[in-house]
């Protein structure tokens, strides 16, 4: 049996007109002349043999008949709007795009994606860089991982994967120089610093109950990854985030004299609400939690929180604003 339907065409501009309660509005969202818009609801009124809507002086307002529709075709349009979105996701679901800082993804989320792949083959991880706050737009990743406080806000689901501890590290050579060694051996040594944390040393003696009135200079890397390498090759004393350097110092490449302590901060993976339910997210979700986790010298987070959100720019709801500062 065919179906008895309004014209469909016209149900859009329509809807636009009863949403911006404005013919001019609703042409302009619509990429349309006032004219076009005025045409099209004069045919649906014409189709109904009744006004959709009363024309005052400054807008509109629906009638009776155009309330009664206005539930049908917003109902209609989100369920088109939700299958539409959901399609797409499922059309793209082989590829996932994760955003994370330079140095976190060079020293720990790289090389460890084989294993990831080796479970889930049909997944291609993208990774896309994050330099700074604010800077990756809602639509650019799937998921991204962050150094901060996990926070309440709408449209965003985030995990506190760990606890992040930083602490003074160096070489093994240049250690082996002043031992046994007390804090007071910093004073001579060249610290070292990243232009994203350059605070790090001052928390590191604050947490230690020590001033530190005098630990800004010293040479300055643009990332930790840079600032590690320097270490590594006994160029001085940097701060390093435990997460990023437990492997090295298991291997024996640097060392921890003094351990390390909390920084205050979480790492913390996040995601879009609405896409919460995909599985590629929910596999890297499971995937990450699971390898911080149980990571070499890594402290657990003392529960999993799915929080509502993740703190949004005051600049434009459409942007992203990551953490105070970043697991560079």
């Amino acid at each position: 049996m065919r179906r008895r339907l309004p014209p469909l065409k016209q149900l859009v501009a329509f809807e636009a007109v009863a949403r911006r309660r404005s013919f001019t509005v609703a042409a302009d969202d619509l990429c349309l002349t006032n004219g076009a818009v005025s045409r099209q609801v004069k045919t649906l009124e014409e189709h109904f043999d009744e006004p959709l809507f009363r024309r005052l002086t400054n807008g509109v307002e629906l009638t009776v008949a155009g309330r009664r529709l206005l539930r049908a075709v917003q109902s209609a349009l989100d369920g088109l709007e939700s299958t539409t979105r959901d399609l797409l996701a499922e059309k793209q679901q082989g590829t996932l795009v994760v955003g994370c800082p330079p140095s976190f993804a060079m020293r720990w989320l790289v090389h460890r994606l084989p294993w990831f792949r080796a479970v889930h083959p049909g997944i291609e991880v993208h990774i896309a860089t994050l330099t700074g706050p604010g800077e990756v737009r809602q639509d650019a990743f799937d998921m991204a991982i962050a150094l901060g406080v996990a926070d309440d806000q709408r449209g965003f689901v985030s995990h506190r994967i760990v606890e992040e501890r930083h602490g003074p590290v160096c070489s093994p050579g240049l250690a082996a120089r002043g031992k046994p060694l007390e804090i007071e051996w910093l004073a001579q040594q060249t610290l070292l610093h990243t232009t994203t944390r350059p605070g790090a040393w001052a928390e590191w003696f604050r947490a230690c109950g020590r001033d530190a009135a005098d630990v800004s200079g010293g040479p300055r890397f643009a990332h930790a990854f840079l600032m590690l390498q320097a270490v590594a090759t006994g160029q001085g004393v940097g701060v390093g985030s435990q997460p990023l350097v437990s492997e090295d110092i298991e291997a024996g490449h640097l060392v921890a004299p003094f351990g390390f302590v909390p920084s205050g901060r979480d790492y913390c993976l996040f995601y879009p609400r609405e896409r919460a339910g995909l599985p590629k997210v929910r596999a890297f979700r499971d995937w990450v939690l699971s390898s911080l986790r149980q990571a070499s010298g890594v402290r657990s987070a003392d529960e999993d929180r799915e929080r509502p959100g993740w703190p949004v720019s005051d600049l434009a709801l459409s942007r992203l604003s990551l953490p105070n500062s970043l697991p560079d």
